[in-house]
Protein backbone atom coordinates (compact mmCIF):
# COMPACT_ATOMS: atom_id res chain seq x y z
CA UNK A 1 0.00 0.00 0.00
CA UNK A 2 2.55 2.37 1.15
CA UNK A 3 4.77 1.60 -2.03
CA UNK A 4 2.02 2.26 -4.03
CA UNK A 5 1.18 5.32 -2.74
CA UNK A 6 5.23 6.96 -2.77
CA UNK A 7 5.15 5.41 -6.52
CA UNK A 8 1.56 7.67 -7.18
CA UNK A 9 3.48 10.39 -5.32
CA UNK A 10 6.95 10.44 -7.65
CA UNK A 11 4.84 10.01 -10.77
CA UNK A 12 2.71 12.86 -10.29
CA UNK A 13 5.85 15.19 -8.83
CA UNK A 14 7.48 13.84 -12.70
CA UNK A 15 4.60 14.78 -14.61
CA UNK A 16 4.63 18.55 -15.47
CA UNK A 17 1.11 20.13 -14.99
CA UNK A 18 -0.50 22.27 -17.47
CA UNK A 19 -3.39 25.00 -17.23
CA UNK A 20 -5.36 22.94 -20.32
CA UNK A 21 -5.72 19.40 -21.73
CA UNK A 22 -4.53 18.07 -24.87
CA UNK A 23 -7.27 16.48 -26.57
CA UNK A 24 -6.30 15.36 -29.75
CA UNK A 25 -2.30 15.27 -31.16
CA UNK A 26 -1.35 14.64 -34.63
CA UNK A 27 2.53 13.41 -34.82
CA UNK A 28 2.08 12.57 -38.48
CA UNK A 29 4.06 8.98 -38.46
CA UNK A 30 3.06 8.16 -41.84
CA UNK A 31 -0.89 9.06 -41.42
CA UNK A 32 -3.12 11.71 -40.57
CA UNK A 33 -5.02 9.65 -38.04
CA UNK A 34 -4.92 11.33 -34.19
CA UNK A 35 -2.91 9.77 -31.45
CA UNK A 36 -5.92 9.20 -29.02
CA UNK A 37 -8.27 6.68 -30.23
CA UNK A 38 -11.40 7.81 -31.37
CA UNK A 39 -10.44 11.22 -32.50
CA UNK A 40 -10.69 12.43 -35.80
CA UNK A 41 -8.34 11.83 -38.33
CA UNK A 42 -7.24 15.46 -40.33
CA UNK A 43 -8.75 15.87 -43.66
CA UNK A 44 -5.83 16.23 -46.25
CA UNK A 45 -7.13 18.79 -48.91
CA UNK A 46 -5.03 18.10 -51.61
CA UNK A 47 -6.31 19.06 -55.11
CA UNK A 48 -3.40 18.42 -57.11
CA UNK A 49 -2.73 14.95 -55.28
CA UNK A 50 1.18 16.44 -54.88
CA UNK A 51 1.27 16.58 -51.15
CA UNK A 52 2.70 13.70 -49.35
CA UNK A 53 4.54 12.77 -46.17
CA UNK A 54 8.67 13.08 -46.17
CA UNK A 55 11.60 13.02 -43.96
CA UNK A 56 12.86 16.23 -42.83
CA UNK A 57 15.32 17.64 -40.21
CA UNK A 58 12.69 19.33 -37.30
CA UNK A 59 14.80 21.18 -34.79
CA UNK A 60 17.77 18.94 -35.44
CA UNK A 61 15.80 15.51 -35.24
CA UNK A 62 14.77 13.22 -38.83
CA UNK A 63 11.25 13.23 -38.52
CA UNK A 64 8.05 12.70 -40.84
CA UNK A 65 6.50 15.51 -41.72
CA UNK A 66 3.71 16.16 -43.98
CA UNK A 67 4.19 18.14 -47.08
CA UNK A 68 1.61 20.01 -48.39
CA UNK A 69 1.90 21.50 -52.34
CA UNK A 70 0.05 22.55 -54.43
CA UNK A 71 -1.43 26.11 -56.43
CA UNK A 72 -2.52 29.17 -54.87
CA UNK A 73 -5.06 29.89 -57.92
CA UNK A 74 -7.61 29.37 -58.08
CA UNK A 75 -8.58 29.21 -54.37
CA UNK A 76 -9.81 25.26 -55.46
CA UNK A 77 -6.21 24.44 -56.19
CA UNK A 78 -5.05 25.35 -52.65
CA UNK A 79 -3.51 22.42 -50.44
CA UNK A 80 -4.17 22.32 -46.54
CA UNK A 81 -5.49 20.41 -43.41
CA UNK A 82 -9.36 20.40 -41.75
CA UNK A 83 -10.40 18.88 -38.98
CA UNK A 84 -13.94 19.45 -37.23
CA UNK A 85 -13.79 20.80 -33.56
CA UNK A 86 -17.67 21.03 -32.60
CA UNK A 87 -17.24 17.93 -30.23
CA UNK A 88 -13.91 18.16 -28.97
CA UNK A 89 -12.90 22.08 -27.84
CA UNK A 90 -14.55 24.79 -26.66
CA UNK A 91 -14.96 27.36 -29.26
CA UNK A 92 -14.15 30.33 -27.16
CA UNK A 93 -11.17 28.85 -24.80
CA UNK A 94 -8.56 26.75 -26.19
CA UNK A 95 -5.16 26.37 -27.30
CA UNK A 96 -3.54 25.11 -30.86
CA UNK A 97 0.05 24.43 -31.23
CA UNK A 98 1.96 23.09 -34.05
CA UNK A 99 5.51 22.81 -35.26
CA UNK A 100 5.51 24.10 -38.81
CA UNK A 101 7.57 25.67 -41.64
CA UNK A 102 6.82 28.21 -44.98
CA UNK A 103 8.17 28.05 -48.14
CA UNK A 104 10.15 31.37 -48.72
CA UNK A 105 7.84 33.68 -50.33
CA UNK A 106 8.02 37.45 -50.98
CA UNK A 107 5.12 40.06 -50.63
CA UNK A 108 2.73 37.71 -50.35
CA UNK A 109 0.25 36.52 -47.67
CA UNK A 110 0.04 33.05 -46.16
CA UNK A 111 -2.82 31.97 -43.75
CA UNK A 112 -2.41 29.87 -40.74
CA UNK A 113 -5.53 29.26 -39.49
CA UNK A 114 -8.90 29.41 -40.74
CA UNK A 115 -11.76 29.18 -38.56
CA UNK A 116 -14.60 30.58 -41.47
CA UNK A 117 -15.13 27.99 -43.01
CA UNK A 118 -12.89 29.11 -45.55
CA UNK A 119 -15.47 31.89 -46.21
CA UNK A 120 -13.93 35.27 -45.03
CA UNK A 121 -10.52 37.03 -44.98
CA UNK A 122 -10.44 36.65 -40.67
CA UNK A 123 -8.10 34.55 -39.28
CA UNK A 124 -3.93 34.04 -38.26
CA UNK A 125 -1.61 35.09 -41.35
CA UNK A 126 1.78 35.58 -41.99
CA UNK A 127 2.08 38.61 -43.78
CA UNK A 128 4.15 39.73 -46.40
CA UNK A 129 7.11 40.70 -44.39
CA UNK A 130 6.76 37.71 -42.73
CA UNK A 131 5.17 39.14 -39.48
CA UNK A 132 2.38 37.70 -38.20
CA UNK A 133 -1.13 39.35 -38.40
CA UNK A 134 -3.74 38.42 -36.15
CA UNK A 135 -5.91 40.02 -39.23
CA UNK A 136 -7.86 42.17 -38.75
CA UNK A 137 -6.95 43.18 -34.98
CA UNK A 138 -3.10 43.06 -34.76
CA UNK A 139 0.21 42.23 -36.31
CA UNK A 140 3.62 41.35 -34.76
CA UNK A 141 6.52 43.68 -34.67
CA UNK A 142 8.92 40.95 -35.39
CA UNK A 143 9.06 38.74 -38.72
CA UNK A 144 9.48 34.73 -38.33
CA UNK A 145 12.30 33.13 -40.79
CA UNK A 146 10.64 31.20 -44.02
CA UNK A 147 12.19 28.02 -44.88
CA UNK A 148 12.60 27.23 -40.76
CA UNK A 149 10.47 25.33 -38.68
CA UNK A 150 9.24 27.23 -35.77
CA UNK A 151 6.68 26.19 -33.15
CA UNK A 152 3.48 27.98 -33.03
CA UNK A 153 0.98 28.32 -30.29
CA UNK A 154 -2.43 30.31 -30.90
CA UNK A 155 -4.64 30.63 -27.60
CA UNK A 156 -8.46 31.94 -27.45
CA UNK A 157 -9.28 33.34 -24.17
CA UNK A 158 -12.81 34.53 -24.81
CA UNK A 159 -12.43 37.49 -26.58
CA UNK A 160 -8.22 37.18 -27.17
CA UNK A 161 -6.62 35.95 -29.17
CA UNK A 162 -2.48 35.67 -28.81
CA UNK A 163 0.05 34.00 -30.50
CA UNK A 164 3.85 32.40 -29.57
CA UNK A 165 6.59 31.30 -31.51
CA UNK A 166 9.19 29.43 -30.51
CA UNK A 167 8.17 30.56 -26.49
CA UNK A 168 8.11 34.07 -27.12
CA UNK A 169 4.39 36.20 -27.30
CA UNK A 170 4.73 38.18 -30.80
CA UNK A 171 1.07 39.14 -31.14
CA UNK A 172 -1.88 39.49 -29.12
CA UNK A 173 -5.13 41.15 -29.92
CA UNK A 174 -8.90 41.47 -28.55
CA UNK A 175 -10.91 39.82 -31.05
CA UNK A 176 -13.45 37.32 -31.87
CA UNK A 177 -11.84 36.12 -35.09
CA UNK A 178 -10.62 33.15 -34.14
CA UNK A 179 -13.79 31.67 -32.09
CA UNK A 180 -14.62 28.46 -33.65
CA UNK A 181 -18.14 29.09 -33.73
CA UNK A 182 -18.78 31.81 -36.83
CA UNK A 183 -21.89 32.26 -38.20
CA UNK A 184 -20.64 30.47 -41.55
CA UNK A 185 -18.68 27.66 -39.62
CA UNK A 186 -21.32 25.08 -38.07
CA UNK A 187 -19.17 22.37 -37.99
CA UNK A 188 -16.81 24.57 -35.70
CA UNK A 189 -13.72 23.83 -38.94
CA UNK A 190 -11.07 24.09 -38.26
CA UNK A 191 -8.67 24.95 -41.49
CA UNK A 192 -4.74 25.00 -41.91
CA UNK A 193 -3.01 26.64 -44.55
CA UNK A 194 -5.99 27.28 -46.61
CA UNK A 195 -6.13 30.66 -48.06
CA UNK A 196 -9.83 30.23 -50.12
CA UNK A 197 -12.72 32.99 -49.41
CA UNK A 198 -15.60 33.48 -51.13
CA UNK A 199 -14.82 36.98 -52.74
CA UNK A 200 -12.85 37.66 -56.29
CA UNK A 201 -9.74 36.96 -56.89
CA UNK A 202 -8.30 40.65 -56.93
CA UNK A 203 -8.32 40.25 -52.69
CA UNK A 204 -5.22 41.14 -51.26
CA UNK A 205 -5.68 38.14 -48.76
CA UNK A 206 -7.64 35.31 -48.79
CA UNK A 207 -7.94 33.39 -52.14
CA UNK A 208 -4.53 34.24 -52.98
CA UNK A 209 -2.96 33.60 -49.07
CA UNK A 210 -1.81 30.22 -49.46
CA UNK A 211 1.96 28.57 -49.48
CA UNK A 212 3.48 25.64 -49.63
CA UNK A 213 5.18 23.94 -46.53
CA UNK A 214 5.35 21.21 -43.99
CA UNK A 215 4.08 20.45 -40.52
CA UNK A 216 5.61 18.23 -38.49
CA UNK A 217 3.38 18.31 -35.26
CA UNK A 218 -0.57 19.82 -34.41
CA UNK A 219 -2.40 19.66 -31.06
CA UNK A 220 -5.42 21.01 -29.66
CA UNK A 221 -5.86 21.93 -26.19
CA UNK A 222 -9.20 22.40 -24.06
CA UNK A 223 -8.49 25.19 -22.51
CA UNK A 224 -5.60 28.19 -22.66
CA UNK A 225 -2.18 27.34 -21.76
CA UNK A 226 -0.30 29.68 -20.15
CA UNK A 227 2.66 31.84 -20.69
CA UNK A 228 4.78 29.50 -18.44
CA UNK A 229 3.29 25.87 -19.86
CA UNK A 230 4.32 27.55 -23.91
CA UNK A 231 7.56 27.87 -22.73
CA UNK A 232 8.25 24.73 -21.55
CA UNK A 233 6.17 23.13 -25.05
CA UNK A 234 8.59 25.19 -27.18
CA UNK A 235 11.18 23.39 -25.37
CA UNK A 236 10.22 19.91 -25.84
CA UNK A 237 7.20 20.68 -28.19
CA UNK A 238 6.88 16.70 -29.21
CA UNK A 239 5.18 14.31 -27.06
CA UNK A 240 7.93 11.40 -27.98
CA UNK A 241 10.93 13.67 -26.57
CA UNK A 242 12.72 13.51 -23.87
CA UNK A 243 10.32 15.17 -20.95
CA UNK A 244 10.94 19.06 -19.99
CA UNK A 245 13.40 18.78 -17.49
CA UNK A 246 11.67 19.04 -13.67
CA UNK A 247 13.28 21.89 -11.17
CA UNK A 248 15.96 20.72 -9.06
CA UNK A 249 13.94 20.77 -6.33
CA UNK A 250 11.31 18.51 -7.31
CA UNK A 251 13.83 16.24 -9.20
CA UNK A 252 15.30 15.70 -5.58
CA UNK A 253 12.46 15.19 -3.98
CA UNK A 254 11.47 12.64 -6.56
CA UNK A 255 14.32 10.74 -5.73
CA UNK A 256 14.01 11.04 -1.95
CA UNK A 257 10.67 9.27 -2.09
CA UNK A 258 12.01 6.60 -4.99
CA UNK A 259 14.56 5.77 -2.67
CA UNK A 260 11.97 5.58 0.04
CA UNK A 261 9.75 3.17 -1.13
CA UNK A 262 12.89 1.03 -2.72
CA UNK A 263 13.50 0.51 1.36
CA UNK A 264 10.00 -0.21 2.30
CA UNK A 265 9.50 -2.95 -0.17
CA UNK A 266 12.76 -4.07 0.65
CA UNK A 267 11.95 -4.38 4.29
CA UNK A 268 8.62 -5.72 3.46
CA UNK A 269 10.04 -8.63 1.79
CA UNK A 270 12.29 -9.43 4.71
CA UNK A 271 9.18 -9.45 6.88
CA UNK A 272 10.56 -6.97 8.97
CA UNK A 273 8.24 -4.42 11.12
CA UNK A 274 7.72 -1.50 9.36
Amino acid sequence: MRFALLAAVSLALATPAFAAAPIATWEFHDTLAADQLGQPALTRVDPAGVSRFSTESVFGESRVVWSFAGGTMPATAQPGLSVGTRDLLDPHHYTLDMVFKFAAHENVWRRLVDVGNGLSEEGLYVGPTNNLELFPAGRSAAAIAPDVFHHLVLTVDGGRASTYVDGKLLCSATTPVLQLDQQDNPGHLLNLFLGRARQSDTLERGNNACSSGSIALLRLWNGVLSPEDIGQLAAHPFPDSTATPLPAAWTSLSAVVIATAAALFARRRRNLPA
